[in-house]
């Protein structure tokens, strides 16, 4: 579903970093290595393109612009959704240095600099993140790399819990894992809605119409 959500964007004349992202991982995730590495190259350099030039807007029927990248996004980009340590870091402090106060800047550059093994570099910079959900992932893995797995898988689950379905609680969820354990949501969904589904009998799941139908 998320790579066809990426076409379709794409084939209606605009780019979206998060799309891409969701789609690389969700490539990645389906055994296709490859696939997932040609989108993060493609949307690196659409990314990088659009950070020099500024939103372009197509002068033919296709005339939806597309989103401003900012350093942050790419921060973002490198840090969850296409790791990779140095230019994690690089963006983060382009960042940081275009947004010193905001906590989200402070927490990117805060998870970077884990990334890149720099952990007393990294604590100073929680303060300023308000906690966050990056800032809770740094706080795991800092805690882990001072032998603290019981801090580190406290932090992960308050990390996730934050919002579930971030690229973020999917890398907190693996290093859960790593550390011998897992996440359990504090409502089962699937338990909700057959409960639910038994109370409301079908009024609970309409069925679906699309507007030309309705």
């Amino acid at each position: 579903v998320a790579l066809q959500i990426a076409e379709s964007v794409r084939n209606a004349g605009r780019f979206d970093l998060l799309v891409e992202a969701i789609a690389g991982r969700a490539a990645a995730k389906t055994g296709n290595p490859e696939e997932a590495q040609r989108i993060f190259k493609l949307a690196e350099e659409k990314a990088a393109q659009l950070l020099q030039t500024g939103p372009q807007t197509a002068d033919s029927a296709a005339t939806t612009a597309v989103r401003t990248i900012t350093p942050k996004q790419l921060a973002w980009f490198y840090c969850f959704a296409n790791p990779t340590a140095a230019k994690a870091l690089d963006w983060a402090n382009k960042a940081y240095s275009a947004e010193p106060n905001t906590p989200s800047a402070s927490a990117l550059l805060a998870y970077a600099l884990v990334m890149n093994k720099q952990m007393e570099w990294a604590k100073p910079l929680l303060q300023l993140a308000e906690q966050n959900q990056i800032a809770d992932l740094v706080q795991a893995r800092i805690k882990s790399a001072e032998g603290d797995k019981r801090s580190a898988v406290q932090s992960l689950k308050v990390a996730i819990s934050k919002d579930p379905g971030s690229l973020a609680a999917e890398l907190a969820r693996d290093m859960l894992r790593e550390l011998g354990s897992e996440y359990i949501p504090p409502i089962d969904p699937d338990v909700l809605l057959t409960f639910l589904a038994e109370r409301l009998d079908k009024a609970v799941v309409p069925k679906f119409l699309s507007p030309d139908k309705v």
